[in-house]
């Protein structure tokens, strides 16, 4: 029996492009947008996303998100701040304009963060749906 790993079918593809966080070859970034908001995205990102659906500032996020996560998910500052920079780049979220009596920066989700936020949901969704179906009434 001639078996091949299901990442086999891959090999060559696009997917073998992507290094540090970016692909190495030029794409638009609407075909880099539709390549990751179909993959899964991290569970601190989700929730980063999930909070800047209103204006938080740094401290803000953290709270949010750990509230939000049950205290599963717990940020460090330069952890936060990394995947801020990220996100900031990619275009999912947007500084706000900063306050002159405050040092601290808003942040908020974009739309198209939201388009990513939404596939993400949507992808969480079908595998709970796929998870139920198969297992159905199975306790585990």
């Amino acid at each position: 029996m001639n078996f091949k790993f299901p990442i086999d079918n891959y090999i060559g593809c696009r997917y073998t492009n992507y290094i540090g966080g970016r692909y190495n070859d030029r794409r638009s970034k609407r075909e880099e947008f539709e390549i990751l908001a179909n993959q899964a995205l991290t569970e601190a990102v989700y929730y980063i996303l999930l909070s800047l659906t209103q204006q938080l500032h740094g401290y803000g996020i953290m709270q949010n998100v750990e509230q939000l996560s049950g205290g599963r998910v717990k940020l460090a500052a330069g952890t936060l701040y990394g995947a801020i920079n990220t996100l900031v780049e990619k275009g999912w979220i947007k500084a706000l304009a900063e306050d002159k009596d405050s040092r601290k920066k808003e942040y908020v989700i974009t739309d198209q963060g939201k388009d990513v936020l939404g596939a993400e949901l949507e992808r969480l969704t079908e595998l709970i749906e796929n998870g139920n179906r198969i297992l159905g009434g199975v306790d585990i």
